[in-house]
């Protein structure tokens, strides 16, 4: 069950764009498992709703280092029950549109109680519990933010849910990020992607770990390796998919490799990054007695 925290008034929001409305919303009294559509996010400004352990100096969510565990995506949709539900308090899965600006959380699920929708974005470790009222155009409450791990303070800010056309290009499009590799390409055409489930076609091995080595040679962008490891991990609600993809080349490739990237992705030294996408290349000898260049790509939300 969600914790559910008391309604604050609600402040003026900074829209993050006009939203194109879909057909009128469901009523908050319908069943949960009918509760579908997308809406898209709008947000106010934080305040401090406790301030914990740390006092007044502990810096806001948005000013922590891990600010991200706090941030939403620009459009949401409600899917269908997510895992296994309690009858009496049944769960919505929330996905976010291919389309849409992400959040990181790999946990994202609702719940309608009465008049009222309880949602939770988290990482497995912090994010934020959303609490709303229907409002005119959708759902309208309060987000707080959590952290399991260190007892500091508390922030809120008003949310809007604004019922949106899932056609209509969301307010915030995932083009916003900046760019990271998410994908790699076997030259028989067969493709390995983050945060999807490995082509069942796809021979594997055991390998170091808790890794699968895939069998076949790298195209493309990741040429040319023919020692490619997957790591594959669950995600919510039923699904396994890899989290982690790891290229091992000799070390006399980090030049290149590093150069490769940088005229695709831009001049960084040797890591790219964005809200769900970890990219880095370095020489190590962590995979075995020999050093060996390391390309890997990881996606954060799948491993919590």
């Amino acid at each position: 069950m969600i914790a559910k925290r008391a309604l604050l008034p609600m402040v003026a929001i900074a829209p993050l764009s006009t939203a194109v409305l879909a057909p009128a919303p469901l009523t908050a009294q319908e069943p949960a498992a009918e509760l579908t559509g997308c809406y898209d996010i709008t947000v106010g400004n934080w305040h401090v709703l406790e301030y914990g352990r740390w006092g007044s100096e502990a810096p806001f969510s948005h000013e922590r280092s891990d600010s991200l565990d706090f941030e939403l995506p620009s459009r949401i949709r409600f899917g269908g029950a997510y895992g296994r539900n309690d009858p009496k308090h049944p769960r919505i899965q929330i996905i976010v549109p291919e389309s849409a600006l992400p959040s990181i959380h790999a946990i994202a699920f609702a719940e309608v109680a009465n008049d009222s929708l309880y949602l939770v974005f988290s990482t497995g470790y912090a994010g934020l519990e959303v609490s709303l009222n229907r409002s005119r155009d959708g759902w309208a409450g309060i987000a707080t933010s959590f952290v399991d791990y260190d007892g500091g303070r508390v922030d809120a800010r008003p949310i809007q849910l604004i019922a949106a056309s899932c056609d209509s290009p969301p307010p915030t499009g995932v083009d916003a990020m900046l760019p990271a590799p998410r994908s790699v390409e076997l030259e028989d055409g067969s493709v390995i992607e983050l945060g999807k489930p490995l082509p069942g076609s796809m021979e594997t091995v055991p390998g170091p770990g808790h890794l699968m080595r895939v069998v076949g040679r790298t195209t493309g962008l990741f040429a040319t390796t023919d020692s490619v490891y997957v790591l594959l991990d669950r995600a919510p609600p039923d699904r396994v998919v890899v989290s982690r993809i790891r290229l091992i080349y000799p070390p006399a490739d980090h030049g290149t490799l590093v150069s490769r990237f940088r005229d695709v992705f831009g001049p960084r030294e040797g890591n790219w990054y964005n809200r769900i996408t970890l990219v880095s290349v370095r020489v190590t000898d962590s995979h075995g007695d020999t050093p060996v260049t390391i390309v890997q790509l990881f996606d954060p939300r799948y491993q919590y």
